[in-house]
């Protein structure tokens, strides 16, 4: 199994992002990304806070845009 093109939720950080701005997250929101990017929170309840969440989403698309485009 090949991961060519993806990127690691875990690995993602603001600050490498391009041009867009990202949206503005609520502390719970931070929550969410912080035990997920730490490994205190399982990819399957991580995805369902993406699922219930259009900002959260949001935000995670728009860095794992920033990642691959800088590849």
């Amino acid at each position: 199994m090949s991961n060519e093109g993806t990127t690691k939720t875990s690995e993602l950080s603001p600050e490498n992002t391009v041009t867009s701005p990202l949206p503005s997250l609520t502390l719970e929101q931070q929550r969410v990304v912080d035990a997920y990017r730490w490994g205190h929170m399982e990819e399957w309840l991580f995805q369902q806070h993406l699922a219930s969440d259009p900002v959260l989403a949001a935000y995670v698309r728009r860095i794992c845009r920033g990642r691959r485009d800088e590849q």
